[in-house]
């Protein structure tokens, strides 16, 4: 015969959610480590072209040889520039505060979603004041939020509208 019985329960919401972040923490640790990996053998051919690129532009070569160098120097130095985003965005991080140009923050950002957005067709409008202060912040953790709008503006825009026209504008708050 039962008398009685005794029930125990524990709200394991908050546990839950911490081994999930902790999963996504890995995950993401792992992607960097992966990207950053990449990211340093893509650079070193880049590298190898931009030189010889700028060494036979040095040379006597035809005026249509020497367009096309400029555009094969051009394009290595700006994938050079994507790959540099990429390794600072994929780097474990202390934060560290400094003089940070809130412009220049958010242009890297838009070079590092450029390709991305031409894909997706947003079109990323810059509205940038010439006269923004630098600020004390941590740059990459600036960098970062950057990042996180626009990927979550450009996720939106895409699913609701299959484009779209990112407006990005800074000022000083006066």
């Amino acid at each position: 015969e039962i008398v009685g019985t005794v029930h125990i329960t524990k709200d394991i919401t908050e546990r839950k959610k911490m081994e999930e972040q902790l999963i996504v923490t890995d995950r993401l640790a792992s992607v960097g480590e992966l990207v950053s990996g990449v990211a340093h053998e893509i650079n070193n051919p880049l590298t190898s072209i931009v030189g010889f690129s700028e060494l036979l532009l040095a040379a006597n070569a035809p005026d249509a040889v020497k367009e096309d160098l400029k555009v094969i120097n051009k394009e290595a130095q700006r994938a050079s520039g994507i790959v540099r985003n990429l390794l600072t965005f994929a780097r474990r991080h202390k934060p560290e505060k400094q003089m940070v140009d809130v412009n220049d923050a958010m242009q890297a950002v838009l070079d590092l979603r450029a390709y991305e957005q031409k894909v997706n067709n947003v079109m990323a409008i810059k509205y940038f004041a010439s006269d923004l202060p630098k600020i004390t912040a941590d740059g990459f953790q600036l960098r970062q939020v950057f990042l996180n709008l626009i990927i979550n503006a450009e996720y939106f825009m895409i699913e609701s509208h299959g484009k779209g026209t990112l407006g990005i504008k800074t000022e000083q708050d006066r």
